[in-house]
């Protein structure tokens, strides 16, 4: 079949073009490909967690290698494709303790896309580069006050995030991808989450007791940050729920995807951490929305969705619930915070109280520790919105109001449903974990400018 240019496109087509005229060719060349790459990880997350921190580092660094050997290609399509992939495993290199330091992904993200501008000259998008500049007063304040070891950490710690942000949109705006390209893109970015879910069915499975309580569950979370695995777990989710309208696939096909999707998110319901479930209860209508402006078949595969979705949960939640002696539904039905609500009022004091410049970079956090008490003597934001008011003051307002424009000039130059779905859904996913866990992992800054790559496909840049 002759590739399709565009989503615009693709939309027009018979239905007759959106599979291959030999079905079960398609079939085999999806399971020779991704099936198998996604046993591959499944093995790879054992053998990860056996041999660490020796073969995670190694991992790393073939991860790495791959991203500079696509420098080497005529376009920047497959370097799109590593720099999903690290995005979603920079979580399995923290949880089989790679020997590398703390915000690796974020800097590998960084600079592969900036080595990809330079190699292929890429039209950068100058609303990236803005919205970190505003952010820059509130490090000069942060180096006048801490001295530079400590500054340079927590500076580190608090912008990683912001700079690949700013560097994705820059960059991802002048990057093309087709339908199907998309649709593969997806997919790669789905393999390290099977892993890290490989890794959480091992802690579950071996653990002698599960002591379930309405709290956050370790155990349940691969024996890792249960806020940080419930978030990439439901990102796995929306990447698979994402593919079935971007790629159409069919029979065998649509249930292994539906079944990676639903397994996903019942694991990021057991971590116990409800921030990965909020994600996508905003996530999925948002794309949903968009996707069926496209007509009666987005229509129809919505309705199965919601059906199937509708089964699951009947069957799942009650039997969950009785495996945990009633916490799961204790737990959701809680309307605490934890903390959270006292963590922003502390940053919205910091902010009335430097309404201009801000405290400067990390220097919220001794605040959010003097209102939380018990001992604490710094707490790092978990909401980036406040963190931006506190610690950048009106720059911080300014770069809020950058991230809407660029939603909201996205969805503008979106040309099909399709397309402005994959948007909303990826970038509403980024934002509403920005309101109850920062920028912890890279993914939520990279994820939050992928969209762009899929909305240029009509050259509208």
């Amino acid at each position: 079949m002759r590739p399709v240019s565009s989503i615009r496109q693709l939309r027009y087509l018979p239905k007759s073009r959106f599979a291959l005229t030999d079905e079960q060719q398609e079939v085999k060349a999806f399971f020779s490909r991704f099936f198998l790459a996604a046993i591959f990880h499944v093995v790879l997350a054992l053998l990860l967690y056996r041999f660490r921190p020796a073969l995670p580092t190694v991992y790393v660094i073939l991860v790495f290698l791959v991203g500079l050997s696509t420098l080497r290609d005529k376009t920047p399509i497959r370097l799109v494709y590593i720099c999903t992939y690290i995005a979603s495993a920079e979580l399995l290199w923290r949880m089989t303790k790679a020997d590398v330091f703390w915000e690796t992904g974020k800097y590998l993200l960084v600079l592969l896309m900036v080595l990809g501008a330079v190699r292929w000259q890429t039209r950068l998008q100058g609303i990236g580069i803005l919205y970190f500049s505003l952010l820059v007063p509130g490090v000069v304040i942060t180096l006048s006050i801490l001295s530079f070891d400590v500054a340079q950490e927590q500076i580190s710690f608090n912008l990683s995030g912001p700079l690949a942000l700013a560097i994705a949109v820059a960059f991802l705006g002048g990057v093309q991808l087709n339908q199907q390209q998309a649709g593969k893109m997806l997919l790669i970015g789905l393999l390290p989450v099977i892993s890290i879910s490989t890794l959480v069915w091992r802690s579950t499975l071996t653990a002698e007791r599960i002591a379930f309580i309405t709290e956050s569950n370790f155990i349940t979370s691969g024996g890792y940050g249960p806020n940080q695995i419930s978030a990439i777990l439901s990102l796995g989710a929306l990447f698979s729920m994402l593919y079935l309208f971007i790629a159409l696939p069919l029979g065998i096909r649509w249930w292994i995807i539906m079944g990676i999707s639903s397994i996903l998110l019942l694991q990021s319901v057991l971590t116990f951490s409800r921030g990965g479930l909020l994600d996508l209860i905003f996530a999925i209508p948002a794309a949903m929305f968009f996707f069926t402006q496209n007509g009666g078949r987005e229509m129809r595969r919505l309705l199965v969705l919601t059906v199937i979705l509708a089964i699951l949960a009947g069957w799942a939640i009650p039997n969950l619930n009785q495996y945990t002696g009633g916490a799961l539904q204790a737990r959701y039905e809680e309307l605490d915070t934890t903390g959270r609500v006292q963590l922003i009022q502390a940053d919205l004091q910091d902010w009335q109280e430097n309404p201009i410049f801000g405290v400067g970079v990390s220097l919220s956090s001794v605040n959010r520790g003097l209102i939380l008490g018990g001992g604490y003597i710094d707490v790092a934001a978990h909401t980036e919105y406040s963190r931006l008011l506190a610690e950048h003051g009106m720059f911080g307002v300014a770069a809020i109001l950058l991230l809407v424009v660029i939603v909201l000039r996205g969805l503008r130059r979106a040309k099909t449903g399709l397309a402005k779905g994959m948007l909303a859904g990826l970038m509403v996913w980024s934002l509403v974990e920005m309101t109850h866990s920062a920028m912890r992992i890279s993914a939520v800054a990279y994820i939050f400018a992928l969209p762009i790559v899929v909305l240029s496909m009509d050259g509208d840049n």
